[in-house]
């Protein structure tokens, strides 16, 4: 899940007026960061972005890695300039 952690990361950035991404440090564990929820070490929920009215969002390409977090269960993506296809997995 570290990985793939990694490569959305390297995908987004916080619009202007935006500090989401701010937690997001890879020297420490990545089920402390912003919208990263885990059980044990997998990635369970994710939510891109900050919900609070007026946030700014997050701008980039959505990479497919995404599709690696086989635990995930609950991604949300506050509004923002994200573009990229879902993978199929999330049909399932």
């Amino acid at each position: 899940d570290f990985l793939a952690l990694q490569a959305i990361r390297k995908g987004l950035d916080d619009l202007p007026g935006s500090n989401y991404f701010a937690s997001w440090d890879f020297t420490s564990e990545p089920c402390n960061f912003a919208g990263v929820y885990c059980d044990g070490d997998k990635v369970i929920a994710l939510n891109l972005g900050d919900p609070r009215a007026g946030s700014p969002g997050l701008t980039g390409n959505l990479d497919p890695s995404i599709g690696k977090l086989s635990a995930l269960a609950e991604f949300t993506v506050v509004p923002g300039r994200i573009t990229g296809a879902l993978p199929e997995s999330f049909s399932s």
